[in-house]
């Protein structure tokens, strides 16, 4: 037993002696005065017996408040241990079908016009299409590898990260007809570890980078209207 335990024991020890001796005191008082005027112990007896009720009731409504912060306090502790998870989204509409714009960032290569990487490959010896692995390499010499989690041409795909390792990681591309076009829509959802403070610049790299891959997909098609 803590050293805060053993301090709550003998208070509530000692709280509940001087409520006993009081209470004791009270009665013999009554008993003492009804001796000499039976109305006055008899009212002496019921002022403290509503007395004692309403000191208990209280004393329960204090500790069941106290057991519920406690709770309270205990759960907002378990939820900041847990992972919880973060979403991102983006969104842009061309003036095409969706079947032009899958056609266009479904390539691994797709990468080198629309993300500016140096290189992009599939993964050789990695199937096509579900568990398909796409390999960018970017200028400054970093490696980046998705894997291709679930897909529906020319609907939506869903990628996770394979390298860098980011547990939790998936991004999703979405794309829904419109009047006159269709609209692509790009989330990332990633389980931050408990402890761990997403940074605002962080956030704010993420949504750059992604409007300007959409910004190139406007550009590239914009090209090849004109060739």
């Amino acid at each position: 037993m803590g050293e805060n335990a053993l301090v709550t024991s003998f208070v509530r020890a000692l709280y509940s002696f001087i409520f006993g001796i009081g209470y004791l005191s009270l009665f013999l008082v009554a008993t003492f005065f009804g001796q000499r005027d039976e109305v006055l112990g008899q009212t002496i007896v019921i002022i403290a017996l509503a007395l004692g009720t309403a000191l208990v009731v209280c004393t329960q409504v204090l500790s069941l408040r106290r057991r519920r912060a406690a709770r309270a306090q205990r759960q907002a502790v378990k939820d900041a241990a847990a992972p919880r998870l973060v979403e991102f989204e983006e969104s842009a509409f061309y003036r095409c079908d969706a079947q032009r714009i899958w056609q266009l960032i479904r390539p691994a290569q797709s990468d080198i016009l629309l993300d500016e990487a140096r290189s992009a490959f599939t993964v050789p010896g990695t199937p096509s299409g579900i568990g398909e692995q796409q390999c960018s390499v970017r200028h400054d010499g970093s490696v980046s590898i998705v894997e291709i989690l679930a897909e529906e041409a020319p609907k939506w795909l869903v990628v996770v990260s394979v390298a860098p390792a980011q547990p939790g990681f998936r991004q999703t591309y979405r794309l829904e007809e419109a009047e006159e076009g269709c609209r692509l829509s790009i989330r990332c959802s990633l389980m931050v570890p408990a402890g761990f403070r997403s940074t605002e610049e962080g956030t704010q790299q993420w949504h750059r980078r992604v409007r300007r891959y959409m910004e190139r997909i406007d550009e590239v098609l914009s090209l090849k209207d004109v060739n």
